[in-house]
């Protein structure tokens, strides 16, 4: 089997590191034969690691790795962190289409109490284009909070 380099697709967890970070266009370099084993090193990883790395997610779900929806389902439904979950649901909404996500993404988006944290999520959140999320995220384009109210047009593209 063809051994691949993790690392250089999935750095370290940090800002130095991650901060305008993209894994695309390196996967879309790669053959049929390193992508495979690249989603093999990504599923093994996700299934070993103790603390689960949303970009190992969010690269399956680039792969189109509809065989490793079981185990994004699983850390789904083990993180706690909202935004995680929003991510993760994208991730594999992207694969299968199941509108269930869309209503795990609302729902996480609906119990956020943190209006910055709350302006990241509807970053994830508007890459579902989803009618029902926009309007949610739409709810917010009066907000008080000119940081607020300013990320909710941009997310829906309102000047």
């Amino acid at each position: 089997m063809y051994k691949i380099d993790i690392n250089i697709f999935i750095p370290p967890i940090n800002l130095l590191d991650r901060e305008g970070f993209s894994n695309t266009g390196l996967i879309d370099k790669l053959d049929e034969i390193e992508k495979q084993a690249l989603e093999e090193e990504l599923i093994f990883r996700l299934q070993n690691d103790t603390i689960p790395d949303i970009m190992m997610i969010e690269a399956l779900a680039y792969l189109k790795s509809v065989k490793s929806i079981p185990l994004m389902m699983n850390v789904l439904n083990n993180t706690s962190n909202l935004v995680s979950k929003i991510r993760i649901a994208f991730s594999i909404y992207r694969l299968n289409k199941n509108h269930e996500f869309i209503h795990i993404a609302l729902n996480a988006l609906q119990m956020f109490d943190d209006y910055y944290t709350l302006i990241l999520s509807f970053y994830y959140a508007a890459k579902f284009n989803d009618k029902k999320i926009n309007d949610y995220i739409r709810s917010y384009i009066n907000h008080p909070d000119f940081l607020v109210s300013y990320n909710a047009r941009a997310v829906l593209g309102i000047k």
